[in-house]
């Protein structure tokens, strides 16, 4: 049997660096990634784990809409407008697939899997999940850690009552247009439990590189890896006769993961690409070589760093320059101090995957040496681990010190907490090297701020550069791009020399794939009807004409005969002559056309 192959593609995150995509592919849909929009977070008002008098005195801010009577709703600070709510989250568009029609789910790294939980435990989601395993556990890291924050903080205001995530997501729309661009205003809900969580990721199947899985309706799935972080991978998708790349959050740096695996994606007929740098002009060495010399300048006069950081990925570069760093300028005696509730967990799960690592770090552990030297700093002292800002931290702590932690949003956590207590004092510094979130807007709940405040951000995903000279080197015959990558700056756009669509938010691409023939078998039954007759001018042999039903199920087709009472006859619905005649011409068919006089309306083709 000859049929196309028609593919398409649904576009449910709202930002290229946060991706959720849905392939639907012969019978299959496949959904790649399902990352959360935490930069929502940065509309709410920041929450400790102590009462706050700075943030409990901001000015209160009244919607023009009279509807809203609670005056403790909105605070306003320096032309910003925030929701005095527990921060909630922004979920990929729920409402244009029916999660449960989804058959699997594949991850290509730890932060793109954090609305799992509302997929599995409250969207009816009934498929399958693959990803890596250091992806999963450190999925499990930050999806523990951000429920540690969200849900155990102290409300530093009296906050407002507000009765469900749909009254809140109502309430969204009344933050000023400027501050507010999103249009999206259904799709926030409060953070899972810590519960739902964890039984998200019992669902997870891990897997490895190049590891063929086979899926339903004759579809194999392959992960290689994309070079961003441990576990991260791309994915390669085989159908009968096309090859589809998934390439997010890739990196060609040389850091401490695997390096970019090209070979299985060269040549591919379809490359949807997404993940890219937010950070494009921002070279990574050039921003750790820049943020040590000001930590250093702080340290000097006696000030203390503040790092908001995730607790896993550029976490172990930064830990391993800046320390080095500190001990070549003879800060050697200054305390670097790491405070989150998975800060143990998370240093030592990166010296369990060695197989995961680069050729540099894995030869470190034949010696046998651990491959991070954060590990000798831990046992030595030099790098305190604590879980929070209270408790055994305050019989060891001392100043000035360096200090990494969570969240980088500055909307929870610990760093809200030091943030506070370090924002009047000139000396002190905050460093902002996640590029996901506007530092000047994490800020603004804060002023005045005395603090010095930096941007150097640390991202080894791909520029506009890189991603442009890797996609002549793989060369696929089609290209989807999210539209934001395609603009008149050269130095923040792609220059596809290939077929290229773009795609946003809620829209869906259909992808044209090249014809192909397939196997199908027959029926016993439709088998005995046959009568082959021979075929003397092609000398082919013999053949028989059959009209049959074609059943396609996990894409093995076969012909079965019409059910009984079948009144005969083809299905054609209502044909346009002219529109026939229109498509006839355009496979190249020679048509001679005869019009019966007697009766005009029928025309013979």
């Amino acid at each position: 049997l000859v049929l196309a192959e028609p593919m398409e593609l649904y576009c449910l995150g709202d930002k290229p660096w946060q991706p959720c995509y849905v392939l639907k592919t012969n019978e299959l849909s496949i959904m790649f990634d399902c990352a959360l929009d935490l930069n929502g977070m940065l509309k709410f008002l920041p929450h400790s784990l102590v009462y706050s008098l700075h943030l409990s005195s901001l000015s209160k801010w009244q919607p023009k809409d009279s509807t809203i009577s609670s005056p403790n709703m909105f605070r306003e600070n320096v032309d910003h407008v925030f929701v005095n709510s527990m921060p909630m989250m922004k979920l990929p568009e729920i409402g244009l697939v029916d999660f449960s029609t989804v058959d699997v789910i594949l991850i290509s790294n730890n932060h793109s899997m954090l609305a799992l939980p509302y997929i599995t435990e409250q969207l009816n989601f009934k498929g399958q999940i693959y990803t890596t395993e250091p992806c999963l556990q450190y999925g499990r890291l930050l999806m523990e850690e951000l429920c540690e924050y969200v849900n155990q903080q102290v409300m530093t205001t009296s906050s407002a009552v507000v009765n469900s995530d749909q009254d809140l997501s109502q309430l969204m729309r009344f933050l000023p247009s400027t501050q507010d661009d999103d249009e999206y205003t259904n799709v926030w809900r409060s953070l899972y439990s810590m519960e739902e969580a964890r039984e998200s990721l019992l669902k997870v199947e891990p897997v490895a590189y190049l590891q063929r899985i086979p899926l339903c309706g004759g579809v194999e799935v392959v992960p290689v890896s994309s070079g961003f972080c441990l576990g991260s991978c791309n994915w390669l998708v085989k159908t009968t006769h096309s090859k589809v790349c998934y390439i997010s959050s890739s990196s060609m740096l040389a850091t401490h993961p695997q390096p970019l695996e090209k070979t299985y994606v060269t040549s591919c007929d379809v490359m949807i690409l997404s993940g890219l740098t937010e950070a494009p002009m921002a070279h990574p060495d050039a921003m750790l070589g820049e943020m040590c010399g000001r930590i250093a300048h702080t340290l000097h006069n006696g000030g203390n760093v503040l790092i908001p950081c995730y607790p896993s990925g550029v976490l172990y570069d930064l830990l391993e320059c800046i320390m080095g760093y500190l001990d070549m300028q003879g800060f050697s005696a200054i305390p670097v101090y790491y405070i989150s509730p998975v800060a143990n967990s998370s240093l030592a799960h990166a010296n369990i995957y060695a197989e995961w690592l680069s050729d540099a770090k894995q030869s470190r552990v034949y010696l046998p040496e651990a491959p991070f030297p954060h590990d000798g700093y831990v046992k030595s002292g030099r790098l305190k681990c604590f879980n929070t800002t209270h408790g055994e931290l305050c019989q060891q702590y001392s100043t000035p010190c360096v200090v990494f932690t969570g969240h980088p949003s500055l909307r929870c956590g610990s760093a809200v907490h030091l943030m506070e207590a370090w924002r009047t004092n000139a000396n002190n510094t905050v460093l902002f090297t996640e590029p996901d979130f506007d530092y000047l807007h994490a800020l603004a709940p804060f002023q005045p701020l005395s603090m010095k405040a930096f941007y150097f951000p640390v991202d080894p995903r791909l520029n506009f550069q890189n991603a442009n000279r890797l996609l002549k080197e793989l060369k696929p015959k089609q290209l989807i791009v999210p539209e934001a990558y395609i603009s008149t700056a050269h130095d923040k756009t792609l220059l596809p020399e290939m077929q290229c669509q773009t795609i946003k938010r809620c829209s869906v691409v259909t992808i044209a794939t090249e014809t192909g023939s397939h196997d199908a078998g027959m029926d016993p039954q439709l088998a005995r009807q046959l009568v082959p007759k021979p075929v003397v001018a092609k000398d082919v042999g013999s053949a028989s004409s059959i009209t049959c039903l074609i059943e396609r199920r996990d894409n093995h087709m076969t012909l079965k005969p019409h059910p009984p009472g079948y009144a005969g006859g083809k299905l054609w619905g209502k044909l346009s002559i002219d529109k026939t005649i229109q498509m006839l011409k355009e496979v190249q068919c020679v048509i001679s056309i005869k019009t019966n006089a007697a009766i005009s309306e029928h025309t013979q083709i």
